[in-house]
């Protein structure tokens, strides 16, 4: 007889759950460049309207596509406190085509050649994508130890961009899991890791960039095109294909346990007794 093995997905299945998030996920901004023609980048969800930057004069209309040309091009978004995320969760993502080896930005927002580092930055390096998560309670020589006040952490050769195609990439952190950093490329999740050592607070009181660093004479400005940029308080791993602000992204395994403890076990063994008792009609041979 084949043993029944009881996944996760089995659980939420048998007790008539869908995989959903946090009700409070939301993307906060989304540029989607789409704009008519002029020096502001209309932010779709929020006023976080930021500045064509590096473009001329009367920049546009883009169409949706936004090259950048690795040299002078950025878009510069005004400090806002929906930008900050305290000490709480959030996602960065954006839609991307790239052939660029170098260290370059997609997302900025840090306090970094002006003072102790703080806030967020969302990168390519050597085609992958990295995030860094700052909080200002050390130098600004990234590690692991607790003397830095900032961590980088790389997604890996899976997380690779850097093929002229178009891609959708984001980063979701959940600062209290141990596999809460989460890399994700075109939807699928690529790469973890975990940002729990870093405790304290990333809001700044710098500008949010978009293709360059916020605040440092090493620019590190993008090479390539963007077509959507979002941030999202909670969880967001998919902000650009979405058309809705509210967000749906799983739960972890430690969620359906919680299930058990509220007294879902007795639902749960009931709708097994009756899922085994089918099986073994339906798999009757003679």
């Amino acid at each position: 007889m084949k043993p029944n093995v009881l996944t996760i997905a089995t659980v939420f299945s048998l007790l008539g759950l869908t995989v959903s998030g946090p009700v409070g996920a939301a993307v906060v901004s989304k540029w989607e460049f789409n704009d008519p023609q002029g020096l502001t980048a209309f932010d779709s969800v929020d006023g976080n309207n930021g500045t064509y930057t590096g473009y001329g004069a009367s920049p546009g209309p883009f169409g949706g596509i936004l090259p950048f040309n690795g040299t002078t091009n950025f878009v510069d978004v005004p400090n806002s406190s929906s930008l900050n995320f305290g000490t709480g969760n959030f996602s960065v993502g954006a839609r991307i085509k790239t052939t660029s080896l170098g260290l370059e930005l997609i997302v900025d927002k840090r306090i970094e050649g002006s003072g102790p580092v703080q806030g967020y930055s969302f990168f390519i390096g050597s085609g992958n994508l990295g995030f860094q998560l700052a909080d200002g309670t050390g130098s600004n020589l990234c590690s692991t130890g607790s003397s830095s006040g900032c961590t980088n952490y790389s997604g890996g050769s899976a997380t690779f961009i850097a093929d002229g195609l178009w891609h959708d990439v984001s980063v979701t952190v959940d600062r209290t899991n141990p596999l809460g950093g989460q890399f994700f490329v075109d939807g699928v999740l690529k790469s973890t890791f975990n940002p729990t050592f870093r405790t304290g607070s990333v809001t700044n009181n710098k500008n949010l960039t978009i293709g360059r660093r916020s605040d440092s004479s090493n620019p590190g400005f993008l090479n390539g095109t963007l077509s959507c940029v979002y941030v999202a308080e909670g969880i967001v791993s998919n902000g650009c294909q979405d058309s809705q602000v509210k967000s749906v992204p799983e739960k972890s395994p430690i969620s359906a346990l919680v299930l058990f403890s509220l007294g879902a076990a007795s639902t749960l063994k009931r709708k097994l007794k009756s899922s085994q008792s089918t099986e073994k009609e339906t798999t009757k041979v003679g």
